[in-house]
């Protein structure tokens, strides 16, 4: 009797379905990772200049606190614009002077902003909504009730 060396038709048939099939799934595996690292990469470029947009508009509401602000302007081929509305202003909280042997009031100075800011970047865009707070610098202290 002869001794068969190889593999049979039932075998080689199996072994190459399992192989197909585990390609086809690192093809999937891959197209997804494919798909999350752009999504993630666009997210990313959009989202890169926004610590210096924000410290702008801190800038921009320290400096000229008054009223309703809108800007818009481009930063690193991101596209942005601005809205802050002033949704309250108030003094500083009233201090005592031992000399005066009374409360000091101060004028109308801290103004609280809530902002709108809309990035956008090839037809993708995001809103982010925020507050800040705004003052009005002084040389020297501004008393309201002297």
């Amino acid at each position: 009797m002869k001794i068969v060396k190889g593999f049979t038709l039932v075998e080689v048939l199996i072994s190459s379905v399992i192989l197909f099939m585990a390609i086809g799934l690192g093809m999937v595996a891959f197209s997804s990772i494919d798909k999350s690292v752009h999504a993630s990469t666009d997210v990313v470029t959009l989202l890169n200049p926004l610590p210096l947009i924000v410290n702008e508009i801190e800038n921009d509401l320290t400096n000229s606190p008054a009223g309703e602000k809108t800007k818009e302007g481009e930063l690193n081929e991101v596209k942005y614009k601005w809205v802050a509305t002033p949704e309250k202003v108030l003094p500083p909280k009233p201090r005592f002077d031992p000399d005066r042997g009374d409360y000091i009031e101060y004028a109308d100075r801290y103004v609280m902003y809530s902002i709108s800011l809309t990035l956008s970047r090839d037809n993708k865009s995001r809103v982010f909504r925020f507050r800040k707070v705004g003052w009005i610098k002084l040389d020297s202290p501004v008393i309201a009730n002297e």
